[in-house]
């Protein structure tokens, strides 16, 4: 309700109100003024408002008050004048704000390749080395625990020891190793029914029974029939999730207590065949006993991410800012805990995925319905989190369990046909540096996932859904390998091509063999008396990849270090030639000193980091800035690396969640016309500086609101935008500092680096 009264308190209370962007207010305020001052006005016409109308109205009432009245307006006056300045500036831009947070009409349309009718067994494979990577990740989870309870214990007492009138707790000097054991092992017996409790407390989960099953999907309810029928193990247990994302997972610690977790949008979005192929993803985890090491890690997991989010929702509620400060500190260090517990997983959890989708083709014959589902559930993952306007607490929480990261699905939204699936995935297919980029994802790239299961559709001689461009041939070798790459192994069998010991089918269309026919344009290369490759599918032969300088400038931190560790083997050798054959004092020091190697380390990574730093944040000036450019077209260079940014400008509005559970700008995202897109946030201190040095206008603030960003976008495992300048229609902004935090990283290595060599010993 308007104010009425004193015409200085309704000058503040517009003043207000303009601050505030309550446009409708400062008008409310500004014609009981004129009513109070007896000017007769013109109201404004019934239309839709814009910022720019409103701003024009107000300064009419202005100019009708500065000519009728005393009152002195001329700061309100100059206020508005610069605000329509800056919605005329943004003009054009502004235009398309109103319309950003729309979904494209266009959705893909597939083209319903076929499944096989009848098929050949894919080769067998040794799951020895996979059943190892599976001790070794819980051994690293064993050890992580173990060095961060070590860790707190030790800064706990050595602050005990420095505060007066307080003594160490003695406890914390003891070895826990032994109890660190038994409540991992304790947690692995259990934990088949503390996540039913999880998901039923927090998600609502129920039971989900083969005849409900079988409504949605007839096939699926078969599969898991027959095939627990054949391997001689108890059927899973079923239960569904009442949520509309479409979602999928499987844990439990022996195959008899396993439950297989569906959402109920899952089975609402997929086809029949398309929810058989899911189902047979599972039931590979289960053979392959995967599911039980990942069990322990989400366990393990959700006790920081549960304090996590539950902080952050209370913090959210409290008026007091102090209190809100400590628990938002609190939260966001539960949120890192969260994020280095999860890293020994990763691994695991990339190569669990190729196996059950080998599986899964297997037990189906349908590799195309499988493709189908996993870019059906990438699209009904981007529509949940447009919906809801953040990443909801179960997509991110639950993320290793999933089939598909919530991040491939953000950057999977912005194509909408076939064609620019193929170009874009085209990066997951053929980029030397894939396989590397992807080191601290818990998936792997779609178009590697994809292309594997279009290998199989060749050898079963099938059509495939997608024709996605073969792995071209480099010197860069990827981890799992494709044949024609050198220097990195690969699990044996996890693709098709490559394999060896296996006997293949007679005229089976794999790369090597001759005189057979293949589908135009498959580009199986390697082949004699076949059609040369389409020129889509032929590699290039330019300057070896490794040469590049985009390369060497993505990985110059990483040889950085490595020229530090040369410089400081170098500092050995003079140190024991000096002392052991010259005899002199004054060189033996640097003979085994290892605070030289310390200090060389830090040294040479903050001089790769400087040497990047212009390439990764090159000038946002308006001749190299893209304005409003289409994001299918960027995710089309399957060459680009994240050293190699693209300059943009976009209008959109910003999403995300509110309140402390964002400070680290964990999650921001841009709904664009097309779309979404993730957007990094950082403070000039990195993540410490975006706890305790909170801007006055921070990313959150701006959530809910249309924005036009300014930034520069880039392409790895998955795309996001590195966040230069936000700035609302109205004119409030917030920026990020990227190159400060990229800056004082480089400086404080320097520094620390100088201070270990100096100090040494007595460091």
């Amino acid at each position: 309700m308007a104010m009425t009264g004193d015409p200085e308190m309704l000058l503040e209370a517009t003043k207000t109100a303009l601050q505030q962007e309550d446009y409708q207010g400062a008008i409310a305020h500004l014609e009981i003024l004129c009513q109070t001052e007896n000017i007769s006005i013109a109201k404004q016409q019934t239309q839709p408002a814009t910022s720019s109308s409103n701003i024009k109205y107000l300064l009419s009432l202005c100019r009708l008050l500065a000519q009728s009245s005393n009152l002195q307006i001329e700061e309100l006056r100059e206020f508005l004048s610069r605000r329509a300045e800056e919605t005329m500036k943004l003009g054009a831009e502004g235009a398309i704000l109103a319309t950003s947070h729309q979904s494209p009409a266009t959705f893909l349309q597939f083209k319903q390749a076929p499944r096989a009718q009848r098929w050949q067994p894919l080769p067998t494979i040794n799951l020895i080395p996979f059943w190892l990577l599976q001790c070794g990740s819980a051994i690293a989870l064993f050890w992580s625990i173990q060095q961060l309870i070590e860790l707190a214990m030790g800064l706990t007492n050595d602050l005990l020891v420095k505060l007066p009138y307080l003594e160490p707790f003695q406890p914390f000097y003891h070895d826990h190793t032994t109890k660190i054991v038994f409540v991992l092992v304790l947690l692995l017996a259990l934990s088949p029914w503390l996540i039913d409790g999880l998901l039923r407390w927090w998600y609502g989960l129920q039971h989900l029974s083969l005849e409900t099953l079988e409504i949605s999907s007839p096939e699926a309810s078969r599969l898991l029939q027959r095939s627990c029928r054949q391997h001689h193990y108890r059927l899973p247990q079923l239960r569904v999730l009442p949520t509309a994302v479409p979602l999928i997972f499987t844990y439990g610690n022996l195959r008899r207590t396993t439950r297989i977790v569906v959402s109920q949008g899952l089975l609402e979005q997929l086809a029949d065949d398309e929810i058989a192929a899911i189902y047979a993803t599972q039931l590979g985890q289960i053979a392959n006993w995967d599911f039980i090491v990942l069990s322990l890690f989400l366990l393990v997991t959700q006790l920081p991410y549960i304090t996590y989010s539950q902080l952050s929702q209370w913090g959210n509620k409290i008026s007091n800012k102090t209190l809100q400060a400590f628990i938002a500190i609190a939260a966001n260090f539960a949120y890192g805990l969260w994020l280095l517990l999860r890293l020994p997983a990763f691994w695991l959890s990339q190569l669990r995925i190729y196996y059950s989708d080998r599986h899964a083709a297997e037990l189906t014959g349908n590799p195309n319905a499988l493709s189908r589902a996993i870019l059906k559930i990438a699209r009904g993952v981007a529509q949940d989190i447009q919906q809801q306007g953040h990443t909801s607490w179960l997509l991110e929480g639950w993320d290793l369990l999933t089939i598909i990261s919530y991040k491939q699905a953000i950057a999977l939204s912005n194509l909408h046909s076939l064609p620019e699936l193929e170009v874009a995935l085209a990066w997951d297919c053929t980029n030397p540096l894939r396989y590397w980029l992807s080191i601290n994802q818990a998936h792997p790239s779609m178009g590697d996932r994809l292309q594997r299961l279009n290998q199989i559709a060749h050898f079963w001689r099938l059509d495939t859904e997608l024709n996605l461009r073969m792995s071209r041939e480099s010197g860069v070798g990827s981890r799992w390998g494709t044949r024609g790459t050198r220097g990195t192994p690969r699990p044996k069998g996890v693709g098709i091509r490559g394999t060896r010991g296996t006997p293949r089918p007679k005229g089976v269309g794999i790369r090597g063999t001759r005189g057979t026919p293949r589908p135009k344009g498959v580009g199986i290369r390697g082949t004699r008396g076949t059609r040369k490759l389409e020129e889509n599918d032929r590699a290039p032969h330019p300057t070896p990849f490794f040469l590049h300088d985009s390369l060497l400038l993505q990985v110059s931190p990483y040889l950085g270090v490595l020229l530090g560790a040369a410089f400081s083997s170098f500092m050995w050798l003079i140190g024991w030639l000096g002392g052991y054959w010259l005899g002199n004092p004054y060189l033996a020091w640097m003979w085994g000193d290892w605070w030289i190697v310390r200090g060389s380390l830090a040294i040479g990574l903050s001089l790769g980091i400087f040497l990047r730093l212009n390439a990764l944040f090159p000038e946002t000036k308006s001749t190299s800035l893209l304005n409003r450019p289409n994001l299918a077209e960027l995710l089309s260079n399957p060459d680009l690396l994240p050293v190699v940014p693209q300059p943009l400008r976009l209008q959109g509005k910003l999403l995300g969640r509110r309140g402390i559970g964002n400070w680290f700008g964990q999650d921001l995202l841009l709904h664009l016309p097309t779309g979404l897109v993730k957007l990094h946030h950082a403070s000039w201190l990195g993540p410490l500086g975006c706890l305790l040095l909170r801007p006055s206008t921070d990313p959150t603030d701006l959530i809910g609101r249309h924005v036009i960003l300014t930034g520069w976008f880039r392409r790895g495992a998955t795309a996001w935008i590195d966040i230069e300048i936000l700035r609302t229609q109205a004119g409030k902004t917030s920026t990020s500092s990227h190159q400060g935090w990229s800056i004082a990283l480089a400086i404080a290595a320097t520094i620390w680096g100088v201070y270990v060599i100096v100090k040494g010993g007595s460091y």
